[in-house]
């Protein structure tokens, strides 16, 4: 008889979440926020006002809308995170005091948990095939 097979692979672990606050800031639509200096101080702001690190925060900058990303380590971590903002933020004058530039209306403030895909699975090996009897002669 055959050999048992091997017991299958224990499922995999669940993936990794990954929790972020984001912050929409909407601004003057004439005024420019590209450049390196000026994205770096307006990051450097809202870290500071949110007690978290520069590193945490990513900004992205179309024409009217500033967009914070925070990661957050933890959905409790999103939590203080987002309320900090809420108060830190919570009127077009307290943004613009934080960022130091002119925000238009109070920010929005989003928490959101994403999972992280895992990788694809490993396609099943082949399965192997006894081996052939010879063919008898002619």
């Amino acid at each position: 008889p055959p050999p048992p097979s091997p017991p299958p692979p224990p499922p995999p672990p669940p993936p990794p979440s990954t929790t972020t606050v984001e912050v929409a800031a909407r601004v003057p639509a004439s005024e420019s926020y590209d450049g390196a200096a000026a994205r770096a101080s307006l990051s450097r702001s809202l870290a500071a006002s949110l007690d978290v690190d520069v590193g945490d925060v990513s900004l992205s900058v179309t024409a009217g809308l500033l967009l914070f990303t925070v990661a957050a380590p933890s959905q409790a971590e999103a939590a203080t995170i987002s309320a900090t903002a809420a108060g830190a933020l919570g009127t077009a004058a307290a943004a613009s005091q934080v960022l130091g530039v002119s925000v238009l209306d109070a920010p929005d403030v989003e928490t959101l948990d994403t999972a992280v895909s895992p990788p694809p699975p490993s396609p099943p090996p082949p399965p192997s095939l006894p081996p052939l009897p010879p063919s008898p002669p002619p």
